[in-house]
């Protein structure tokens, strides 16, 4: 969601067919309901998440094949209706894109993958400019693109226990920021996201339903929630 516009992606298993779609609702109050929609349109693979680029004239997404694609809205002149057109495609991961971030100038993004995998894209021409292999030792379930750090820091998390900031300037990117020593008995981890007004603060979400700010500065967690 940006400035009350939303993007809603989804997976359909229908018989045996299994697809996907991708609507766009300029006011959320109207989503699910597709008649109240902009635009949609139907993809042949399941929509995981989705990130708009270009003033929402463009879209990000990533998809359960592994592929992104960046779509970009128009509008018919003669029918007054909006649609979808791809502009760009890239099979980027080998197994399902988990979780798709926009760096701030939007000419970078991060994707996580089933695969283990994580890569930074440049999103004009969709060429990948990292590849950061077995980034995890299980499903990338989430990553962030720092709102403010000059387009190379991120964050990510994983279902193995772990969370990590990455800086793609350096030939060590990756640094710890909370682990689980047992993931096996211990909650993993779900979601991440930097709090925009304080620079160095993480967001993260685990699966039982708990949200830590942590410093990233300190390495140190100040305040949990525990509402789910």
């Amino acid at each position: 969601m940006r400035d009350g516009y939303m993007l809603l992606g989804s997976s359909n298993l229908t018989g045996r067919h299994w697809c996907g779609s991708l609507w766009y609702f300029i006011d959320p109050d109207g989503a699910p309901d597709v008649e109240k929609c902009l635009t949609g349109m139907t993809c042949e693979n399941g929509v995981c998440d989705g990130k708009f680029l270009s003033d929402r004239q463009k879209i990000l997404i990533g998809e359960d094949s592994g592929t992104l694609q960046v779509l970009t809205l128009s509008e018919s002149p003669e029918e007054h209706t909006f649609h979808f057109s791809t502009v760009a495609t890239a099979c980027g991961h080998d197994d399902s894109v988990l979780s798709v971030d926009v760096f701030a100038g939007e000419k970078r993004a991060v994707t996580g993958s089933a695969d283990m995998n994580i890569k930074v894209w440049n999103t004009e021409a969709l060429e990948c400019e990292h590849t950061y292999r077995t980034a995890h030792t299980h499903h990338v379930t989430s990553v962030s693109a720092h709102p403010q750090e000059n387009n190379s820091v991120f964050a990510s998390c994983s279902l193995d226990g772990t969370v990590y900031m990455w800086d793609t300037r350096q030939t060590k990117p990756a640094s710890v920021v909370m682990t689980n020593i047992n993931p096996q008995s211990s909650p993993s981890f779900t979601s991440v996201s930097w709090q925009p007004s304080k620079s160095g603060v993480l967001a993260i979400g685990s699966s039982i339903g708990t949200v830590t700010l942590t410093d990233t500065r300190l390495l140190k967690p100040f305040i949990q929630f525990s509402q789910y």
